[in-house]
């Protein structure tokens, strides 16, 4: 089961830092004319823990990836992290909304800084943000020009979470990803979830 984080004990901080600056008729709810929601089906981790899969729709149609990209070695090193969204044939990714937390494990007022990377790719436009509660919010969309390029393939978000002053063992994940058939008349389609992600030591 999903859990969430007690965002009451969260300190109100500013924003420490951003980087230099990621067809069968598909099951779900209904959210109105020509739109659906996906529904989260299940979660693979792999052997070595640090790659977790989360999949929505009954074919595994999207699939969100949280991988720590290295282990971690030093208590106060910062974790590097990748959040990846893959979309079968047929789909096109219109934007994709990140909220990221790594609350301490103490439960103390602290809340890990996150510094997120900037775009590999032209196609893609983000923005970076923190709210009153302490989550990074990424917004990733198409840049200027480039909407037939953005969400074809996958996309990628590569961050680091530096626990500078308390541990923290868990990071979660908000996502919400809205995406497109392709087809004529193709409907657009939701997925939702708070994933969390334990780092490996």
């Amino acid at each position: 089961m999903t859990r969430h984080p007690p965002s009451d004990r969260l300190a109100r901080r500013p924003f420490l830092a951003a980087g230099a600056a990621g067809m069968a008729a598909l099951a779900g709810c209904a959210d109105g004319p020509g739109t659906a929601s996906l529904d989260w089906v299940g979660e693979a981790v792999d052997a070595d823990g640090r790659e977790h899969h989360h999949w929505f729709g009954p074919a595994r149609d999207v699939t969100a990836t949280v991988r720590q990209t290295a282990s971690v070695v030093d208590a106060d090193a910062p974790v590097p992290l990748l959040v990846l969204l893959h979309h079968r044939e047929g789909l096109r990714t219109e934007r994709l909304r990140l909220r990221l937390l790594a609350p301490p494990r103490s439960g103390s007022a602290f809340v890990a800084p996150i510094w997120v990377q900037s775009p590999a790719s032209t196609a893609v436009a983000q923005t970076v943000a923190r709210d009153s509660d302490g989550w990074t919010m990424v917004d990733l969309g198409p840049a200027d020009g480039a909407a037939r390029r953005f969400g074809a393939g996958n996309l990628a978000l590569e961050f680091a979470v530096h626990p500078t002053s308390a541990p923290v063992d868990t990071l979660f994940v908000d996502v919400v990803a809205t995406l497109r058939e392709t087809a004529t008349f193709g409907r657009r389609l939701t997925c939702r979830r708070t994933l969390d992600y334990a780092f490996v030591r």
